[in-house]
C-alpha cells in the first residue's frame, strides 16, 4: 500500500505522467480440496472479494484494487494451470529447477502445510506459485499501455516473472521493501 501511495502520489506527477496502479489479491486457489471442502468456493471467492474491498477502502485515488479472477477472467487459471503443467513437466528433466522448487517448499514448510491442512507432498505449493507467477509475467508482457511492470513484496517466486518459460521479452519487476521505521 505504501508503495502505490508513493507511485500514484509522488512518482507520477514528479516525472508528469499519469500512474495507474492495481492491487492483485489471489483468488486462485478454489480448486484445493481444503478450499471446496472447508469453506467451499462461493465463500472462499466472497473472502477474497471481502479483502479486495477492504484494501480499496484504504487505497489513495487512482489504485484499482482487485482480485485475480475480476481482473483477468477464467482465463488467468487456466494458463496458470497450464503453467504449472510445464513447471512439473521441466522440473522432471531438470535438476536445477527440481533443486528450486524443493528449496521454495523447505523455506515455507509450515505455511504451505497451513495453507493444504497438510504436509505439502511433490512441492505442490512451490509449483503452483510458480505458475502463478509465470501467468503473471506473460499477462503484464500481453497487456496494452505504455509500461507496464510489476510490484511484489520480497519473495523468490519473482524469478518466475521472466523465466524462460513464461515467454520472450522481460517484464520489469520491482521488490517493495519497508522503510525501517
Amino acid at each position: 500500500m505504501r508503495a502505490a501511495h508513493v507511485l500514484v502520489e509522488d512518482f507520477g506527477p514528479t516525472i508528469g505522467v499519469p500512474t495507474e496502479v492495481t492491487i492483485l489479491i489471489a483468488d486462485t486457489e478454489e480448486d484445493l480440496p481444503m478450499v471446496v471442502n472447508g469453506m467451499g468456493t462461493e465463500r472462499y471467492r466472497q473472502v477474497c472479494a471481502d479483502s479486495a474491498g477492504m484494501l480499496a477502502s484504504a487505497a489513495p485515488s487512482g489504485v484499482r484494487v482487485s482480485t485475480f479472477s475480476e481482473a483477468f477472467g477464467g482465463e488467468f487459471y487456466t494458463l496458470q494451470s497450464a503453467n504449472e503443467t510445464q513447471v512439473r513437466e521441466l522440473a522432471s528433466s531438470d535438476s536445477k529447477l527440481t533443486a528450486t522448487l524443493a528449496r521454495l517448499s523447505a523455506g515455507r514448510l509450515a505455511k504451505h502445510a497451513a495453507i493444504l491442512g497438510r504436509p505439502e507432498e511433490g512441492n505442490e505449493l512451490a509449483v503452483r506459485y510458480a505458475g502463478q507467477y509465470l501467468t503473471l509475467g506473460q499477462t503484464i508482457r500481453d497487456a496494452s499501455g505504455p509500461f507496464n511492470a510489476a510490484l511484489n513484496y520480497q519473495t523468490d517466486n519473482i524469478q518466475y516473472y521472466n523465466h524462460p518459460l513464461a515467454g520472450s521479452g522481460a517484464v520489469p519487476v520491482f521488490e517493495s521493501r519497508r522503510r525501517p521505521e
